[in-house]
Order: C-alpha cells, then sequence, then structure tokens
C-alpha cells in the first residue's frame, strides 16, 4: 500500500449519514454489512492525526466526529464521478472523456483506470495518481485534487464536482444500492467504451463481480497529465515577475501585488484584452481594472488604466474598414491574386489520387491526418516530407517531431534512400567512415537542405516562435508544417477541461495556418475503439474526441492498415496495404478511400493509389496471425 502510513478511514454502512466510523483500512472488509447494502468510505486515507482528532472532537449530539479535520490526507487515485438522470447520455460522456484521455494525454490502453458502474445513475472513473506523476499526503491535497478535476472537466455535463470534500464518502465496490437494487460493480475498459450497451451493464450490476485491476502505481505518467499537476503545485507568489503580465490562464490572469518594473503594464493589457474578447462592455472592463490595480502595491492609477483601456479597444475599432466589403468584380481580382501566389506553393502529399482529389494543400489550410497508434502516421509525414523535397526542392518544409526522437528521424529517412531495412542502415553506419558518408549524402540528396526538424517538445506560444526561427535560418518564410501529433503540443492554459483545451488549440492552428501563410499537416491519434487495432475504416468522427478537429480541418484524412499483423498460410508477411481515406474535403469529393503500396523495408509508400470499390470488410484470415504488440489489458 502507499504511503501505509496513511491508514484510516471513515465509514458508514446503512444509511450515508450514519457515519464517523473510524477504522483502519485493513478492518474494512471485516466491517462490511452482511448484506453489503449502502456501505461507504470515504476514498481518502488518513494517518493517525485523522483518528485522533476524531476521538476528540464531538458533534451537536456529544459522539464523535471528523468534521472540522484540516490534516494531512491522501489518495491513490483522482476520482471523477459522472452522473445524471440520462444514463445513455451519461455513458457517452464517460466514453467521450475516456477517448479524449487515450488522444489528448496519450494514456495509451487507458492503463492506470478503474472504472465502475455506481449501481444507480453513474459512473465512477478513478485515474492512478502515477498517471499525474504521483503526489504526496498534505493538508492542501483535497483543494489541489478538486482543481486538478476541474481542469480536466470543467464544466461538461454529467460531471459532477462535489465529491472532493477531504472527508467525502463514497460507495464501496461489489456494494448493493438500496433504491436500485443494483450493485456498484467494476467495468473494464473495453466495456465500458463499446461492448456493453447501458441494458448489458445493469446485467451485469445484478449481482456483485469481480477484475482484477493492476495495483496502484502500476502505470507510466502522463506527461501532458502530470504538466497540469505541477502547475497546480506551483505556489502563486504575490511577487514572481517570470510572467506578470502574461497570463497563461485564469488563476494567473490577476497578479496582484506588482510594483514599479513587475509588468503592470502588460497585465492590465492582458485583463483589458480578455475582457474585451468576452465582450464586455468598455465601462465594465473599466470597474474590473480598478478593482485590480487597487490590489497591487504600487497602482497604475486611473489615467494610466483609462489609457490602456482605449487603447485595447480601440484596436478592434482601427481594424474594421470598408475594405473588407467586397464587390465580385474584387472578389475574381483576389481570387486571381490567389491562384498567382499558390504557383510553387501547394503541397502535394505523394499520394497522386488523393491529392488529385483535394487538390493539394495551399497555405492557410490545415490536413489532419488520423490514424490508430501503430499504423504508420509518421511514417506517412515523414514520405510526404520526401515527396515535398523532390517534388520542389524550393519548399521550406518543417517537419515538429514531437514524438520520435532525430536518430529515428534520421534512419528511417535513410532507409527511404537507400531501400534498406533499418538494421541494415544500422549495420553499415557502424562498420565504416565511408558508409557513414554514403548514407550521410544518400539523404542529403533525396531531401535537399530546405527540409528542416524539429525534435523538442513544443507548446502553441512556441510555433510561432519555432516557424520564425525556421524563417530567418532559411531566409525564406515557411511553406510546410508538419506537427507529430496533435497530442504532444503543450497547451496548459487553453481551457478549463480537455475537450476545451483540445478545441481551443484546434482552432489556433487553424489561425496559426493563415497568420503564417503557410500549410499545416497535423496528424491526430484516434482512440482504440475508433480504428481498432489499425485494420478498420475510421469515419469523419473518429477525431470529435479531441475538440472540433473536424471543423476546423480543411482536409481530414484517415488511416488505416486492412492486413496489419497478419500472414499468409506460408508465413509470409502480406500487410504491404496502406488505405487512405477521404474523410472532409472542402474542395471536392470526400467518402472515397484509395490504397497505397507501403514497403515495410523502405517505409516508401507509393503507388497511383487503387480505388476501393466496395465497402471495406474485415479480411479473413487465411493464415495464422502474426504476433502483436504485447498490449497490458484489463482482466476480465
Amino acid at each position: 500500500m502507499n504511503q501505509p502510513h496513511c491508514k484510516y478511514v471513515d465509514t458508514a454502512a446503512g444509511d450515508l449519514f450514519d457515519r464517523n466510523q473510524v477504522i483502519l483500512v485493513s478492518e474494512l472488509s471485516r466491517r462490511m454489512p452482511t448484506d453489503r447494502r449502502e456501505a461507504y468510505a470515504t476514498w481518502r486515507r488518513f494517518p493517525e492525526a485523522y483518528r485522533d482528532h476524531w476521538q476528540a472532537t464531538r458533534n451537536e449530539k456529544g459522539k464523535p466526529t471528523v468534521a472540522g479535520y484540516t490534516g494531512p490526507s491522501y489518495a491513490d487515485f483522482l476520482p471523477l464521478d459522472f452522473d445524471g438522470p440520462d444514463l445513455e447520455q451519461v455513458l457517452e460522456q464517460v466514453r467521450t472523456f475516456l477517448n479524449q484521455l487515450q488522444v489528448a494525454f496519450d494514456v495509451d490502453e487507458l492503463g492506470g483506470l478503474r472504472t465502475y458502474f455506481s449501481g444507480a445513475k453513474g459512473f465512477h472513473v478513478l485515474l492512478d495518481a502515477e498517471l499525474f506523476g504521483g503526489w504526496v499526503p498534505s493538508p492542501g491535497l483535497a483543494a489541489q485534487q478538486k482543481e486538478l478535476a476541474t481542469r480536466l472537466m470543467g464544466d461538461q455535463a454529467g460531471f459532477d464536482p462535489t465529491i472532493y470534500d477531504t472527508s467525502r464518502l463514497f460507495r464501496l465496490p461489489n456494494t448493493q444500492h438500496g433504491k436500485s437494487g443494483l450493485w456498484k460493480v467494476p467495468l473494464s475498459i473495453e466495456e465500458l467504451l463499446y461492448k456493453c450497451s447501458i441494458e448489458d451493464i445493469k446485467a451485469l450490476a445484478a449481482a456483485p463481480r469481480e477484475i482484477a485491476f493492476p495495483a496502484w502505481g502500476d502505470c507510466s505518467p502522463s506527461s501532458a497529465l502530470a504538466e497540469i499537476w505541477n502547475n497546480i503545485q506551483k505556489p502563486i507568489r504575490p511577487d514572481r515577475k517570470a510572467n506578470a503580465g502574461q497570463p497563461t490562464d485564469e488563476f494567473t490572469l490577476f497578479p496582484t501585488h506588482l510594483k514599479d518594473g513587475d509588468g503592470r503594464d502588460n497585465a492590465a493589457f492582458a485583463i483589458a484584452r480578455y475582457c474585451r474578447k468576452k465582450g464586455w462592455p468598455e465601462a465594465r472592463t473599466l470597474e474590473l481594472l480598478h478593482l485590480w490595480d487597487d490590489a497591487q502595491d504600487e497602482p497604475l492609477g486611473p489615467r494610466i488604466l483609462e489609457q490602456k483601456l482605449h487603447s485595447t479597444y480601440r484596436m478592434v475599432d482601427a481594424a474594421v474598414d470598408s475594405s473588407v466589403l467586397l464587390t465580385p468584380s474584387q472578389l475574381a481580382d483576389a481570387y486571381g491574386k490567389h491562384i498567382e501566389k499558390l504557383r510553387g506553393r501547394k503541397i502535394s502529399l505523394g499520394l497522386p489520387n488523393v491529392d488529385h482529389r483535394i487538390r493539394c494543400i495551399v497555405p492557410g489550410e490545415v490536413c489532419v491526418l488520423l490514424a490508430r497508434s501503430g499504423v504508420g502516421k509518421t511514417m506517412l509525414a515523414q514520405n510526404i516530407i520526401r515527396n515535398v523535397a523532390r517534388s520542389n526542392p524550393d519548399v521550406i518544409s518543417l517537419f515538429a517531431s514531437l514524438e520520435q526522437p532525430s536518430s529515428m528521424c534520421f534512419e528511417r529517412y535513410a532507409q527511404m534512400a537507400l531501400n534498406e531495412t533499418g538494421s541494415d542502415i544500422e549495420k553499415t553506419w557502424s562498420e565504416s567512415e565511408t558508409g557513414r558518408e554514403g548514407i550521410r549524402r544518400a539523404v542529403v540528396d533525396m531531401l535537399g537542405e530546405n527540409a528542416l526538424t524539429y525534435v523538442e517538445s513544443t507548446s502553441m506560444d512556441q510555433l510561432g516562435e519555432l516557424v520564425l526561427l525556421a524563417q530567418k535560418v532559411k531566409g525564406h518564410p515557411v511553406d510546410l508544417l508538419l506537427i507529430d501529433y496533435l497530442g504532444m503540443i503543450g497547451f496548459e492554459g487553453m481551457g478549463r477541461s480537455i475537450y476545451e483545451q483540445m478545441s481551443n488549440l484546434s482552432r489556433n492552428l487553424k489561425r496559426f495556418a493563415k497568420t503564417h501563410d503557410l500549410s499545416l499537416i497535423l496528424i491526430c491519434q484516434v482512440g482504440r475503439t475508433a480504428g481498432e487495432d489499425g485494420n478498420m475504416p475510421l469515419t469523419k468522427s473518429s477525431g470529435r474526441d479531441t475538440g472540433v478537429i473536424e471543423e476546423s480541418a480543411d482536409i481530414e484524412l484517415g488511416l488505416y492498415r486492412p492486413w496489419l499483423n497478419q500472414v499468409d498460410v506460408n508465413g509470409n508477411d502480406i500487410d504491404n496495404i496502406l488505405s487512405v481515406q477521404i474523410l472532409k474535403n472542402r474542395k471536392g469529393r470526400e467518402g472515397e478511400t484509395y490504397d497505397f503500396d507501403l514497403s515495410r523495408k523502405s517505409v516508401v509508400i507509393s503507388g497511383e493509389g487503387k480505388l476501393q470499390i466496395q465497402e471495406f470488410k474485415p479480411p479473413k484470415n487465411n493464415g495464422r496471425k502474426a504476433p502483436e504488440a504485447a498490449y497490458e489489458h484489463w482482466n476480465n
């Protein structure tokens, strides 16, 4: 047990209000009521100080009570409670959230989660503390966890934010709900995501059931979740200067106790811009600025505040003039300039029939590539960079490989250039200087010097700096930015819930493409149910769990490999097809799927693209199934 000194819980049996029965965690099973009806315990654990407080404190009836305890507590997990009158709707909300965890936060196969049907009108999702990097017992943990849950969920429908009090009771698993007669039972991820309907779940909840969940702490942290948790723990000091005037979210929008030199002017501008975006009138914003200014050690004063306010609101007025109203003749002139500007800047993916349908990608457009993990999203991305370099060497491309390291990027390019396996490339490189120089020259000849690669982590704010840096290095604006992948972009501070954060990120990327006048290709990883194991077609809505990606995209392509991990009767690998679906196309027909040749040896994707005439059906296994990657599943 993690933090074994936190070994006490409060309990209630038979009635939720019959609480204040503090016991050792180890006694829970023994103290369970015989009929296992209406049994509760705090989901937090406590040290001896909790027991001592309970013994020394009396309620109005003169009985021991845990009320008023302000000491440390600990929890192995962060619970999320989804409930509502419409169970079908609540189930969809839970499924949406689980897919968001997979895609937005890279919680692979949703390891580190325990999920339950509550026995009545909702579901409990428990996220292992290790997913956030872990935490330690503290008096402030309850408030921090409430903030953590709120940032994850925001005002998402069905989410109950009232369960984060220090001594909040939670219904125990495999106990019966007194009103519904159903049991709170564990559900596997597969059951909850796609196997079971509400009626199926209720049937499972007709009696207790067991699922062997992994122990708490037996999972890997999510860097994105850990970043949110770390930001919550950072104290907001009155004298901090690092981000003064540069708010990243509503929690740092109103810094107080600022002095001259602490960024008061920038902070005032930021508040005014925030209120302007919210649609506040100037008078209301000015009132807020005065309240904020009164909380500073050295206030700016009314005159300067009014200057900041008027400057901010005039920026909007000055931006709107008659030039935004175009006559048909002016539209024609603008179209002519657009066509002229596109000369040499249209981006071909190197997938001929798909390029023909989508009419390539042009500056200001966003193309989204959707696929399951393991299908070959990064492989296609590098094929695109290769094809762009070969078809138009003057194009400046920037590949932001936020997941794959530089060594693997180079090795794959070498495979393409020399038509060799990765192991062959490594062997040749290791054996001689001549071999190394040959590989280096082959890659440079294939890509030229205008194909740039970036392999560090980045945020939305840093992307602009990165593009400007690339322009400075090459002396020419970037024509193509390819990001691998969406879930790796830092977006803390872009919203309160996952959905809001990812939606804002998607919209910002669309604006980014227009502002920087470049073509943007964005790779997005979808959840397991959307594309099964990568061998099934996707749908237009496969990426919707990550926000408004589909709405923000001009072109949306789905990728799958119909023969993934398949062999023929002789044991030969037959996984040599990459299927590309046109899920969305603002410039032409959509709904078609084209099959391209895939070389597992050189990782080159080739061919014109054969149109799939019939609706795809899962292939019959005429041989034997190739070994699959080792996934850690929940045990049923």
